[in-house]
């Protein structure tokens, strides 16, 4: 990030000065925000629908093409497992490997079963988090011995935030 050299305000005038020409540029900043989001929108609304429609075209080819390649892949692939035309490449992609729960189980099913089962500790990970919500009310409320390990901080920023009218009254 580039620095930026700070010049040091010498009174009460300069300051409120730069007040509001920081009010005027968010209040700048806030109206062209709002005028890209409308021409986002507008763009949006405009090719929204042949978008989407080629979504579904894409998919809908891609299965019917999908389910015609699985049952003939020697006459499509030969020994591979991806081809070419001259638009496009094609194949099947083998995707991570993935633990799945045998006959529909559920996580916590499972997890019930293998901890009946010897040496299941090995699969089992156990996530510890601190709560710091509860930390923070235990220090508020005087419980000394955690504040060796923690404290309550707050800190405080300097805003500006431009006055902006609505016109809606």
């Amino acid at each position: 990030m580039a620095k930026v050299k700070l010049t040091t305000i010498q009174s009460r005038a300069e300051f409120e000065s730069k007040i509001d020409q920081a009010a005027q540029l968010e209040t700048s900043q806030k109206l062209l925000e709002a005028e890209l989001d409308a021409k986002i929108l507008k763009l949006k609304e405009r090719y929204g629908a042949e978008i989407e429609g080629h979504k579904k075209e894409i998919k809908k080819l891609t299965t019917e093409c999908a389910q015609f390649a699985a049952s003939n892949m020697q006459s499509i692939f030969g020994k591979n497992k991806s081809s070419e035309t001259a638009l496009a490449r094609f194949g099947f992609r083998l995707g991570q490997p993935t633990v799945k729960n045998a006959n529909k189980l559920k996580d916590c099913d499972v997890m019930a079963a293998l901890l009946k089962e010897k040496d299941s500790e090995s699969y089992i990970s156990k996530k510890l988090s601190l709560d710091k919500s509860a930390i923070r009310t235990a220090i508020e409320n005087g419980v000394e011995w955690l504040k060796k390990f923690f404290y309550v901080a707050q800190d405080e920023s300097f805003y500006i935030e431009a006055k902006i009218e609505s016109n809606e009254k």
